[in-house]
Formats: structure tokens, C-alpha cells, sequence
């Protein structure tokens, strides 16, 4: 299978409350990388702050170019895959 947005909200905020979160989430993020199509976006919808969540996407591992976008109470990262 493959996608061309794979969208997450509250899914890595919900994870980060786990005892093993980096594990998960470097889990997550590379099952994302796999299912992505070229160009593809991985939208993240978190309540956490930009300063917080890109430490956490922005790997070369993952390939992905990231986004910041958003406001208010929550923040949009976006991922061209």
C-alpha cells in the first residue's frame, strides 16, 4: 500500500506518554517513510510545541523535508516524503 498523505493527530502526543515513546515513534515515522509515495505529505497534529516535535521528526533517516505551520493551540508539521 501505498499513500499520498498519511495524516496523525494526536497520535505522537499520545505516544510520548508511553515508557518506551522513542522506540514507537522512530517506529511510527519509519512505517510512514515506507508507505509514503514520492511527494507524499505526512501531516502531524499536535498540541506540543514546534521546538519540542522537530527534534523528534527531523532525521535524515526519514528523508522527509519539514514544514511548520499552524497556530492557535496547536501546531501542523508537514512532511514531503
Amino acid at each position: 500500500m501505498s499513500l499520498h498523505l498519511a495524516p496523525a493527530a494526536g497520535t505522537v502526543d499520545a505516544l510520548l506518554c508511553s515508557k518506551d515513546a522513542g522506540d514507537s515513534l522512530r517506529r511510527m515515522f519509519s512505517e510512514v517513510s515506507r508507505v509514503l509515495v514520492p511527494g507524499g505529505v505526512f501531516l502531524l497534529v499536535t498540541l506540543g510545541a514546534p521546538a519540542h516535535r522537530l527534534a523528534l521528526v527531523n532525521k535524515p533517516e526519514f528523508g522527509w523535508d519539514v514544514q511548520v505551520g499552524g497556530g492557535g493551540a496547536g501546531v501542523g508539521l508537514a512532511w514531503d516524503g
